[in-house]
């Protein structure tokens, strides 16, 4: 049977401050994120960490179709195409539409994944500040500073300019407008999409998918 939901844990502090978003296992087989999600949960519900200020929504499985079938996808790849969708075909739309909906009500998001191959963890950010088309931002300071908080040594950045460049390179200068934004679109996750919501986002890429 198909998962229906998505299972998120709240927790608000007393005092005002930032909106937080935890995500785990985008990709069903990048299980550490869930690990150290869970944990934390059980550390927030039993009172030996506190929440000082703001908030926190916590959701450890955030595919939990790839998740279930322990691969990266369930139907195609929830880390693209991320937009809501008033007529949703495949399980990842549904997902999208709830996780959309998450982005609008927080401040700031945290992705969690990992690798294939034996490597150092590190954090992907965004652009800088910039008023462009393909992704306007005005938090880069905030986002740099979230980064530098959550321990890699390596920072990546570039990953719209990136994907884009590519499209445009593939589909010639001829290109028709609407196709490079529907192809342009396709390259949007969690992070881009939590940008356009009006907040910041990083993802940390924890390390090798197995590696304890």
């Amino acid at each position: 049977m198909r998962p229906r939901s998505l299972h998120a844990h709240r927790f608000l502090g007393f005092a005002p401050g930032p909106r937080l978003l935890f995500l785990g296992a985008v990709h069903g087989n990048e299980t550490c994120g869930t690990r150290g999600l869970e944990r934390l949960v059980g550390e927030l519900a039993s009172g030996s960490l506190q929440l000082a200020r703001g908030s926190l929504t916590v959701v450890p499985v955030a595919n939990p179709l790839a998740y279930a079938k322990g691969q990266r996808e369930g139907d195609r790849n929830l880390n693209r195409a991320m937009m809501p969708r008033e007529a949703p075909v495949d399980f990842e739309d549904h997902v999208a539409n709830a996780l959309c909906t998450l982005f609008a009500e927080h401040d700031v998001l945290v992705d969690f994944h990992s690798f294939h191959a034996p490597g150092d963890p590190f954090v992907l950010v965004g652009p800088n500040d910039n008023e462009g088309d393909v992704e306007p931002f005005s938090q880069a300071r905030e986002e740099e500073m979230l980064a530098a908080h959550l321990g890699p040594q390596r920072v990546v950045e570039g990953w719209m300019s990136a994907y884009t460049s590519g499209v445009r390179r593939r589909r010639g200068a001829n290109a028709d407008p609407a196709l490079l934004a529907r192809e342009f679109a396709y390259g949007v996750g969690t992070t881009e999409r939590m940008r356009a919501s009006g907040g910041y986002a990083v993802t940390i890429e924890c390390g090798q998918h197995e590696d304890p």
